[in-house]
Formats: structure tokens, C-alpha cells, sequence
């Protein structure tokens, strides 16, 4: 009787240590609480990727003024966003230098997504950053907001299930171009100066298919590689042929050399079309000549003049032009408009988003509804919200050298149009 007391005591004490092994195992084994968790969550990520550098920088010469204006009233002013267990969570920006390269978009959004943990990527500025952007959400899953360059090229990248963009339609900013033209006397004849690059193509394209639609002659030299300097030989035959119009789209250093090579042969076309890097009065003030680069026009996508207010503060175009100059002390050209509508959008979503995982924020995103900073922002079944654009001219402007008119906003009534004038060497 006592072996099998000694032995059933045994067992027992055998039976209790494993139980209290195998508890402390699984304590240990508990898996980490997950990101996002209530414990550890302390803000919603937003991954910004654009160009802070290089040669697109302009772009973002107010984003970050325009992110602590907006921050303050969200974070601050409204206590962040109470979703789900968490309560009066801030928005953070976690900021993503793409240095104006494609290459370097694509690395930043993987780094922002896989190191930053982010809730959702903003993609700003360009095909070069908003087409690596959408990609790299879809390859993730992680939701995506991206704005501000032509709808073709972006839906051709895609399409894209993880992503949404504001973006114009390049089809209807050529006609406006070609209704801008026809404000003027000239013999319709236009003079192509476009290179190889996507937009070179796609945009030339455009503008020859539209042409005989408008009774418009096309003189086109072909495309030329991007890296041109030398542009003596394109601008001499469109000067022969006898152009009244030359249309092109560059980056700034190629278009002030296109600039500079028109003085020198002395063509005086009574309309240029200078697209892409003429977008800032900064870089139109710096061109020479004896009237500057008074006339230019552009493919213009912002004005104080439209009858938009921002959704998160109330403020008109002109109330939000005025607080980017006073912030950065530049002109308030098209990155005013855009960035505005950022915070805006991103108010929307995480006001209405049921839950932080990313299929909640990819469902609110999908369905803003939004009237924003630059007008009413809601996505079809591409994913794609047309922002928007029209034919804009350079005129003089006693504080800041330039500042761009509305020269044809035929497609949009919120327009109020001027009038394209002739370049005034041609008067």
C-alpha cells in the first residue's frame, strides 16, 4: 500500500510539473500583439512619397507647410479620430524622398510599407511617383492615394486594385488647347517640338489625331531623344514651314534652352505652348528675351478663381493661396490646389473608416464622396477622379513677375475665361 501511495503521489507530482511546463511554454509562445494593436497604436501612418529633391522639387515647395496647417486642425484642433478601440488617434506623416526618380519612387513606397509599418501610401507629382506608388500598394496591399498627372499613362500601368487617383484627362486638355488656339488670327499651323519620353509621345499624339477635328495643319520634326540639347535643327524647319504655333512639353532646363534657340533665329510664333516644366511663374520669370515669358501658355490645373473650399478647413482658393506665400514666401502656382486636396481626402477617409486594417481603408477610400480644396473628388470604376484642368496663360504680375490667367476653360463651368492672347511680339 505504501509503494502505490508513493507511487501515485509520484505520478502526480510528475502530471503537475508537466502542466505547469506546458502552461509556461504557451505563455511564452503567445504571439506578439499585432501592429495596430490598442496597446501600441499611437497614430495612423501615412507613407508621403514625391519629390522633396532634384529636379521636380518644386512641386513639393508646400507640401509640408500645407501638411502642418492640416495636421493642426486634425490633430489638434479635432483630437485625431476616434476608430474602432482607439480613440483620438493623430494622423503622422512619415515623409519619403523619391529625388524626382522612378527608380527611387519604387524603394521608397516598399521602404515606407515593409520599415514604416504605414496605414497608406500618398503618391504625389507626376507619373514618376505615382505609378511606382500604385504599384507597390497593389504588390502589398496597402491602400493608396495618388495625384496629379495624365489619366492615360496611369491607366495603362494598371489597372490597379489597391490604389486611387486624381488625375486629368489629357484628352480634354487638348481640345482645350485647340480651343484656346482658335481665340486667336494665326494660319493653324503647328510646329511639334516633342521628345520620346511617355509624355512626349502621348501628348503629341493627341494633338495630331485632334488636329483635323479643328482644321489644324501639323508640321511635326518626329520625336527626338530626351536627353537633347540642340534643338537649332527642329525649331529651324517649323520656322520655315512658317508655324504660328509651336506646342511642346519638357522639363525646364529643355524648354529654356527651346526658349533660348527661338530668340536667337528670331521666331516669333503669335502662340507657344510650353508644357510640364513651365508650370511655376519662378522658372518663367528667369527666361530672357525682350518680353520674358510673358504669353507662354500651359497646361494650367490651379486657380484661386474656382469656386472650391477645402473640406477640412473651410478655406476659399484665394484664403489658401495667401497662406502659402506667407508660409514659403514663393507664388501660389498649381501646387496649392493639389496639395490642399490631399488632406482633405485623407479627413474623408479616416473620418468614415469602420476599422485600421487595410481592406476597411481601402473600402473608405474607394468611396469618397468628397467636395475638396480642388473640387468634388469621387472615384469610377477605375479607380480614377478626373481633376480640374485647362489652358492657362503667363501674365505680367506687379508682385510676382508672372501669374497664370485661365485662357480657356471651355470643359469646365466653374471657369471664368479670359481669353488666349497673342505673344506680344506678334502685336
Amino acid at each position: 500500500m505504501k509503494k502505490r501511495f508513493r507511487l501515485t503521489r509520484t505520478i502526480a507530482m510528475v502530471l503537475a510539473l508537466v502542466f505547469v511546463v506546458g502552461f509556461v511554454a504557451a505563455c511564452n509562445n503567445d504571439p506578439a500583439p499585432a501592429p495596430g494593436a490598442a496597446s501600441d497604436r499611437t497614430s495612423i501612418k501615412i507613407g508621403y512619397v514625391g519629390p522633396l529633391s532634384g529636379p521636380q522639387s518644386r512641386f513639393t515647395v508646400g507640401i509640408r507647410d500645407a501638411a502642418d496647417r492640416a495636421l493642426a486642425i486634425i490633430n489638434e484642433e479635432r483630437g485625431g479620430f476616434n476608430i474602432g478601440p482607439y480613440t483620438n488617434l493623430p494622423i503622422e506623416i512619415i515623409w519619403g524622398d523619391n529625388e524626382s526618380n522612378e527608380g527611387r519612387s519604387a524603394e521608397v513606397a516598399d521602404w515606407l510599407i515593409t520599415s514604416e509599418n504605414v496605414d497608406m501610401l500618398v503618391g504625389q507629382w507626376t507619373p514618376t511617383a505615382t505609378i511606382p506608388t500604385s504599384i507597390s500598394a497593389d504588390r502589398h496591399q496597402v491602400p493608396a492615394f495618388v495625384l496629379n498627372g495624365p489619366d492615360g499613362s496611369w491607366l495603362q500601368a494598371g489597372p490597379f486594385e489597391w490604389a486611387y487617383g486624381v488625375f486629368f484627362n489629357m484628352e480634354t486638355l487638348t481640345r482645350e488647347f485647340y480651343y484656346g488656339w482658335d481665340s486667336l488670327d494665326t494660319n493653324k499651323k503647328i510646329g511639334l517640338v516633342f521628345d520620346n519620353s511617355v509624355d512626349g509621345v502621348t501628348q503629341a499624339n493627341f494633338l495630331i489625331d485632334l488636329a483635323p477635328e479643328f482644321g489644324y495643319e501639323i508640321v511635326d520634326p518626329g520625336r527626338f531623344p530626351s536627353e537633347t540639347t540642340d534643338f537649332t535643327a527642329i525649331i529651324t524647319e517649323i520656322m520655315n514651314a512658317g508655324c504660328d504655333i509651336l506646342a511642346t512639353v519638357n522639363g525646364t532646363p529643355a524648354l529654356t534652352t527651346i526658349w533660348n534657340t527661338m530668340q536667337q533665329l528670331n521666331y516669333r510664333p503669335k502662340a507657344v505652348l510650353f508644357n510640364r516644366g513651365m508650370h511655376f511663374s519662378a522658372d518663367v520669370n528667369q527666361l530672357g528675351g525682350e518680353f520674358g515669358g510673358t504669353g507662354i501658355a500651359w497646361s494650367a490645373q490651379w486657380t484661386a478663381d474656382m469656386p472650391f473650399r477645402s473640406l477640412l478647413s473651410g478655406l476659399s482658393g484665394p484664403e489658401l493661396n495667401h497662406l502659402h506665400s506667407e508660409s514659403t514666401g514663393e507664388a501660389p502656382d498649381l501646387v496649392v490646389g493639389w496639395d490642399a486636396m490631399i488632406f482633405d481626402v485623407l479627413f474623408d477617409v479616416f473620418s468614415r473608416v469602420e476599422s485600421l486594417e487595410p481592406e476597411a481603408i481601402r473600402a473608405a477610400l474607394a468611396a469618397t464622396d468628397a467636395h475638396t480644396a480642388y473640387g468634388h473628388v469621387k472615384f469610377d470604376n477605375r479607380n480614377l477622379s478626373i481633376s480640374p484642368s485647362f489652358m492657362g496663360q503667363w501674365r505680367l504680375d506687379d508682385r510676382w513677375g508672372h501669374q497664370p490667367v485661365v485662357a480657356s476653360g471651355h470643359y469646365d463651368p466653374a471657369l471664368t475665361s479670359v481669353g488666349l492672347i497673342p505673344m506680344p511680339w506678334s502685336e
